[in-house]
């Protein structure tokens, strides 16, 4: 499994410890964090997500924890790691608006996607049989979202196909802006 942040050194700062110092150095996790600035961390985790791996990485928007929606087992880990019931969905990201067809059903819609798309949006609309089925089962939608972040567009490319994300954090539990959060609390117990 695999963290990936903006900057180390910043999210690092912007975490203070309990006793109200603020801590400037990297979490020690045993887990390999990478900034998104480091020219492999794009094929570094896409080689994660294709082997059904985990990766905790920034968005546009929130941190996030991802897997590659062709993985049934990764769809799990997911799950499992944040305490989420089978009964709450998981988005999806693709790349561009242009790969959203091959996900969901857009009727018509692709105007009004590239209005909204990239961007800090989710697009409901009836999932194609291509999907997954174990990805939401019974549902017959699912959210997609274009991030309007480089990182997570380059990701979905470079896996060639749509990635789930959904927030890192305990199911039900506050979002997280802070890679030492992330780490200490939901992927130490769940993953190490």
């Amino acid at each position: 499994h695999y963290y990936i942040t903006n900057n180390l050194r910043m999210m690092a700062r912007a975490c203070p410890v309990p006793n109200g110092e603020v801590n400037t150095k990297p979490p020690q996790t045993g887990t390999p964090i990478v900034t998104t600035t480091d020219e492999n961390a794009v094929q570094s985790a896409s080689d994660i997500l294709c082997r059904g791996g985990v990766v905790a990485l920034p968005t546009d928007t929130i941190y996030g924890v991802c897997c590659a929606v062709n993985n049934t087992n990764a769809i799990n880990k997911i799950y499992q790691i944040k305490g989420r019931s089978f009964s709450k969905p998981l988005a999806i990201c693709v790349s561009c608006v242009q790969e959203i067809p091959k996900c969901v059903d857009i009727g018509g819609s692709e105007t009004i996607l590239s209005k909204l798309l990239p961007g800090g949006v989710t697009i409901v609309l009836p999932r194609t049989s291509s999907l997954n089925p174990a990805l939401n089962p019974g549902f017959q939608t699912v959210g997609v979202r274009v991030p309007d972040y480089h990182f997570v567009l380059d990701l979905c490319t470079a896996v060639r196909g749509p990635i789930a994300l959904t927030s890192a954090n305990i199911s039900n539990g506050p979002n997280s802006t802070c890679i030492e959060v992330i780490c200490n609390s939901l992927f130490l117990s769940a993953i190490m």
